[in-house]
């Protein structure tokens, strides 16, 4: 009798834990990202996996992004809700993300 069998990687480590090549991977810090005012991405950075099983759907993925953000922050200023700032834990899944938090969201003129 055949099983089916998902294998699931733990990306952490690499993207936020010790091995990420970073100092301080848990925190919030852009420029990490610029080096001689160009985009320079870490090769530990693997958020769409690697190898013959990268995501298909990376470049349409990072237009969409590209496209959405940057609307996003033409149109609004976002700030944290000081009374209700975000912990910084994480919530577990398939992809981990950021347990439920507030923001303040103001259109701009």
């Amino acid at each position: 009798m055949p099983y089916d069998t998902l294998v699931i990687g733990n990306l952490h480590s690499g993207l936020m834990g010790q091995e990420s090549g970073y100092d301080e991977p848990e925190a919030f810090k852009p420029e990490r990202y610029l080096k001689n005012s160009r985009i320079s991405v870490n090769e530990n950075f693997l958020p769409f996996g690697f190898g013959k099983h990268r995501c298909l759907g990376e470049t349409l993925a990072r237009a969409n992004l590209f496209l959405f953000i940057s609307t996003l922050l033409q149109k609004f200023t976002f700030t944290i809700v000081p009374e209700h700032p975000p912990t910084g834990e994480w919530r577990d899944g398939v992809t981990p993300g950021p347990r439920p938090f507030k923001a303040r969201v103001i259109p701009r003129k």
